[in-house]
């Protein structure tokens, strides 16, 4: 194969191939980014990210349900709940006779799925506080109305159980809107965040996250204290323009409005020159307000100074910040020691695979519901870590979060989290995975209890509901439970990857049976390089293959690579918790396939069609299957090579022409060249033509091979067998008798697409073509059938049996040829040999003019 062939067939798919695979490499570039202005802004990169979802669901699909944590389990408003107890949200002091005969029965930790933020609207305390206030009484009939009510108020009730089992509590809450991180803008928000009701709460928590973040810049004090005076200033004129809020609802919108004006300043005037009117007064009375700082850790002699330095090296946060929460009355929550939050987050499909561990407001770092529950059951505390980011010197994010014993002081494990704080969620399967306890059993005093879990049945292959009777204390002993709504008419049911109505609540417990096990799904941090490299070098090989494999070998090819890609996934990655974005090798290997088989379709396919066209009438089928599989092995355009030439004539067929009508002289014909040109592609060789009777072929085109000479012989010694049963049936048909006189040469001509621009031709030409010719036609002179030339008998000699006639010197050439007449194949019988040296021996007086 040379050069030109090689390139003929390679660079078109491989160009294709190339610039596929370049494509892909630049979506994974934008894919892995840590811009999410860059991945959000292009369609394509969306669409991969929803196929890589779609195969995360299908790889825990893949894996099957597996059993839940032994101490883990739903603390459930069912509908049996509802039925017995009542709609919810029920009466708070049946709630905290639920909640203090839980963990009275061993439980270790609930953590709450709802959150109450309003106090009870009971109209009967209303009426009894009104009369109370409206008529005279004694100070004795005062206390004891006070006493009444008192007793009546189900939020106090509430709020005593909350305080009495504060340890083994964690209270829900939620936050609204969020976002990444404001750079220098959040130490502002800090400042404003610290002077809040939620602040209050937040701070009275037994453990609050740890950060170790060496990014963190420094405030100096007598600067925090300035704005702080600034910040209840701007909240006092606001209070002081609005009227006395005379409920809590008045009272949190009031808040609401505070915190939206606070949080207006930081976003837009804090630290602004011209806009932030603290400006020229701090730096006026710069070196009064830092006059007790060290002066090596904190180098700034001016306020601008710092300003500059705070502002540019202030880094972004990637962990969602929020300003806004809903946290539960300031009566419920004066005794809480543990509170998280239960937000979910959606993919764009709708469904929930990751779950936010933390979030950040100011420099306080908030957890959920089921990561506090699981610090809080095991006597953990948490330390989060960060460093910047190494694609974005602006940014910062979280590179682990160290889990801590507190007893001992030792690291346990550290928390493979992404740097905007979430983790994936490996669900153990579809609801019911874990034990559901109705929460209506709480509310008895019975020591028994039922739980549905599902259980895998051996017998029938598979996982079923069961519905079993326990022992409260057996079964809540040591328990971690998360309290939550499992009933349909109550609306928490979410998406998940196993199910499409899969209770919210149960997605918390999930992620505590997750840090429980240690079994994360995690992101390999170098996977984005090596992504790349994968995707650039067997897209390269692949499209090399292509080139060369046809389509239905390429198609095998193409479902191996991608079974090999989802056997390495599933073994090596995805069972040890490494989530890979495998769509990427397969999407690939599809698109190189579909694109190369439809360009080499539209191209090669054409082409031979084309050749499959052209040689059709001059070949075998098996030749022209030989010539698709190989293309090159040919040149259309014309090219030398050496070949025999083959030409047969009827003798006497005018004769017989005239002796026949055309009807019978066109199905002599027929019956003639049929079986002569199946001799010919038997042996295989190419017909050129017909030229009335006679048939013209060659061997040795166009597909070379060094044995043509002796198929051009074994093709003229059919041809001669064949004749003579053609003869003996045209003699049964009153046929005239034919016969016929053949003539061989070999050597080099010119071969190809011959003629016309609009009529062509794939024959041969040439001086060997012409001898070829000449020597069929003197086979009348000599007596013979078959005719070969010297060039022809010097290269089938030890094949065949041969007798030198004579040398001529036909017309067109100046020297003589020597002809030798084709005797038969091999070895012949003795007789045979006696008669030819009868001849060599007249020949050889014939030589001696004797």
């Amino acid at each position: 194969m040379n050069l030109k062939n090689i390139i003929s067939k390679l660079v078109g798919p491989l160009t294709l191939g190339l610039a596929i695979t370049v494509f892909f490499s630049f979506l994974a570039l934008m894919f892995y980014s840590k811009d999410a202005d860059v991945v959000e802004s292009s369609f394509s990169v969306k669409l991969i990210k929803i196929l890589h979802q779609k195969s995360i669901d299908l790889r825990l699909q893949g894996r099957g349900p597996r059993k839940g944590s032994e101490n883990v389990a739903l603390l459930t408003v069912d509908e049996r709940a509802v039925k017995e107890v009542g709609r919810w949200p029920w009466p708070r002091d049946v709630v905290a006779k639920a909640i203090d005969n839980t963990i009275k029965n061993g439980a270790k930790v609930i953590a709450m799925d709802v959150v109450w933020s309003e106090d009870s609207h009971r109209p009967e305390v209303h009426f009894a506080e009104t009369l109370k206030a409206s008529i005279s009484t004694t100070p004795e009939i005062q206390d004891k109305m006070t006493q009444i009510l008192q007793a009546t108020d189900a939020d106090r009730a509430f709020s005593e159980v909350i305080e009495k089992n504060a340890k083994h509590l964690v209270m829900g809450s939620f936050f609204n809107g969020s976002q990444s991180g404001n750079g220098y803008r959040s130490s502002c928000f800090n400042l404003v965040y610290e002077q809040s009701e939620a602040f209050s709460i937040w701070d009275n928590e037994q453990a609050l996250l740890s950060s170790l973040d060496p990014h963190y810049n420094y405030v100096p004090e007598g600067i925090k204290d300035a704005y702080i005076q600034h910040l209840q200033m701007i909240a006092s004129e606001i209070q002081g323009n609005e009227e006395e809020p005379k409920s809590r609802s008045e009272r949190v919108a009031l808040e609401s409005k505070v915190q939206e004006k606070l949080f207006e300043f930081c976003a837009k005037d804090w630290l602004i020159k011209g806009k932030d009117p603290l400006f020229e007064a701090l730096a006026e009375h710069w070196s009064t307000l830092t006059a007790d700082e060290d002066k090596e850790d904190f180098p700034f002699s001016t306020f601008e100074e710092w300003v500059d330095h705070f502002r540019y090296t202030s880094l972004f946060s990637q962990v969602q910040e929020t300003h806004s929460w809903v946290l539960n009355t300031p009566l419920i929550s004066k005794g809480v020691k543990n509170t998280g939050f239960f937000n979910a987050i959606l993919d764009s499909d709708g469904v929930i695979r990751r779950s936010q561990l933390l979030v950040q407001t100011g420099d306080h770092y908030m957890p959920s519901i089921s990561f506090k529950a699981f610090l809080v059951a095991n006597n953990y505390n948490a330390e989060v870590v960060f460093n910047r980011d190494e694609s974005d010197f602006t940014k910062k994010g979280i590179r682990q979060i160290n889990i801590t014993n507190n007893d001992t002081g030792n690291v346990e494990f550290s928390i493979p989290i992404t740097r905007d704080g979430t983790i994936n969620i490996n669900f153990a399967g579809q609801r019911q995975m874990f034990p559901y306890v109705s929460l209506a059993d709480m509310v008895t005093n019975s020591q028994d209890m039922v739980v549905e879990v599902k259980e895998y049945s051996k017998a029938e292959g598979r996982w079923i509901d069961t519905r079993k009777t326990v022992k409260k204390t057996e079964f809540l002993k040591d328990k971690v439970l998360i309290l939550g709504a499992t009933a349909i008419g109550i609306f928490d049911l979410r998406v998940t990857p196993f199910d499409e109505n899969y209770p919210g609540a149960e997605t918390h417990v999930n992620v505590i049976d997750n840090l429980m096990r240690r079994d994360f799904l995690r992101v390999h941090n170098e996977e984005g390089f090596r992504m790349l490299l994968v995707l650039v070098v067997s897209g390269i090989l692949f499209t090399l293959m292509l080139g060369k494999l046809g389509s239905v070998s390429g198609l095998f090819t193409t479902l191996f690579l991608i079974g090999l890609t989802l056997v390495i996934d599933r073994f090596y990655f995805f069972d040890n918790g490494i989530l890979v974005a495998v769509i990427f090798p397969i999407l690939l290997y599809l698109t190189l396939y579909t694109a190369v088989t439809f360009y080499k379709y539209f191209t090669e396919e054409r082409n031979k069609k084309e050749l499959r066209s052209t040689f059709s009438k001059y070949v075998s089928p098996a030749i022209v299957d030989e010539i698709l599989q190989d293309p090159t092995n040919i040149e259309l355009g014309g090219t030398k090579k050496d070949i025999s030439v083959f030409f047969s004539d009827i003798r006497g067929f005018t004769t017989i022409s005239e002796k026949l009508d055309p009807k019978a002289l066109s199905d002599l014909l027929n019956s003639y060249l049929t079986p002569m040109t199946d001799i010919v592609f038997e042996n295989k060789g190419t017909l050129d033509k017909y030229m009335g009777d006679a048939v013209m072929a060659f061997f040795g085109a166009p597909i070379s091979h060094s044995s043509h000479p002796k198929d051009a012989c074994n093709a003229a010694l059919d041809s001669l067998e064949k004749l003579v049963d053609l003869q003996k049936q045209y003699k049964e048909e009153g046929l005239p008798v034919i016969d016929i006189g053949i003539g061989i040469n070999t050597g080099e001509c010119s071969v190809g697409n011959m003629g016309s621009e609009t009529v062509r031709n794939y024959t041969v030409m040439g001086d060997a073509v012409n001898l070829g010719s000449r020597l069929e036609g003197i086979n009348k002179q000599y007596g013979t059938r078959i005719i070969i030339s010297e060039f022809t008998y010097e290269r089938v000699k030890n094949d065949f049996t041969c007798r030198e006639i004579d040398v001529v010197r036909v017309k067109g050439k100046l020297l003589p040829v020597k002809i030798y007449e084709l005797v038969g194949r091999g070895q012949l019988p003795q007789e045979s040999y006696e008669h030819l040296g009868k001849f060599e021996e007249g020949y050889a007086l014939y030589h001696s003019r004797e």
